[in-house]
């Protein structure tokens, strides 16, 4: 997770719902006049996209908002219920485009104004690989989610705006008009595939499942070095948000030192965590090495 940037994920949600909604237009105009299921399937994503980006701008900045009196840990959760909705709006889609290529494969037909389709889609390819590589490079900055779920979604475009090309091109000159809506039909698949993720990833945040493995040993290794008066420690767990990573662990430590020293002790631990992670949200509680306590030591 990169330190939260509220503005540069704000306006990189609005620049990718501008550009989706105009490369959204263009594709259904054309789908509907050239009678290409795929290049309307490929419109539908795009416009997806704009509801997605709009969603995402919402989010991203209603998550950047800080803690307040109602939610005591701020509000990064926000990013992840937007993948959410996400998820739920394109799975949708992908039913309704594999519907529409299933009927036009039982009676296929040929692509008019081919020409202008393969212009249309060829461009939007061009811009959505584009802006896919700028949004790797905001969400290796900022660290969003909403951002990496957008990404994700102009990512399958330059993939699926290469199979519709290729299907319109296949109709048009070879005269195999079921590979357009065979090809509507992997575009349903791939929306499918992209809901599905988008699920997975924003109930793994917003049930709080714990830290990468390698963020855990890092947040150990941390720990061993304060050395000193820390014996030990226990009931380590940790969880992110999406912008801030929660910690909360019990260390053991000589109980026969001053109150004064145990705060140094609390002090250089968070200190010490916070240099590894800047984002890091972290409570520590101080424990006598030799006390009992019903949570397992490590």
């Amino acid at each position: 997770m990169a330190k939260s940037e509220g503005p540069a994920r704000n306006r990189a949600a609005i620049v990718a719902a501008v550009i989706s909604a105009v490369m959204a237009v263009a594709k259904l105009i054309v789908g509907h006049f050239s009678g290409s299921v795929a290049v309307v399937a490929s419109g539908v994503d795009s416009l997806l996209d704009v509801l997605a980006s709009g969603l995402n701008a919402w989010a991203i900045r209603h998550a950047a908002a800080p803690p307040d009196d109602d939610h005591h840990f701020g509000h990064g959760k926000a990013e992840s219920l937007a993948a959410l909705a996400q998820a739920g709006f394109i799975a949708g889609s992908a039913v309704m485009v594999g519907i529409e290529g299933v009927t036009r494969l039982a009676q296929p037909e040929p692509v008019a104004y081919a020409g202008l389709a393969l212009m249309t889609i060829g461009v939007s390819t061009v811009v959505a690989l584009a802006l896919t590589l700028w949004q790797a490079h905001e969400v290796k900055r900022t660290g969003s989610v909403a951002l990496a779920a957008d990404r994700a979604h102009y990512t399958g475009d330059v993939a699926a705006g290469l199979a519709v090309m290729a299907a319109v091109g296949a109709s048009s000159a070879l005269g195999w008009h079921w590979v357009d809506p065979v090809t509507s039909l992997l575009v349903a698949a791939w929306l499918g595939s992209a809901a599905w993720g988008l699920l997975k990833s924003s109930l793994s945040t917003l049930m709080d499942r714990t830290l990468p493995t390698d963020e855990i040993a890092a947040i150990e290794t941390e720990l061993r070095a304060l050395g000193g008066a820390v014996r030990g420690w226990h009931g380590l767990r940790a969880r992110g948000d999406g912008l801030r990573r929660f910690v909360e662990v019990h260390l053991e430590v000589d109980g026969e030192q001053t109150l004064h020293d145990a705060n140094q002790t609390y002090i250089a631990a968070v200190e010490r965590l916070r240099a590894r992670f800047p984002d890091l949200d972290v409570s520590v509680h101080l424990d006598p090495a030799d006390a009992h306590d019903p949570i397992p030591r490590r």
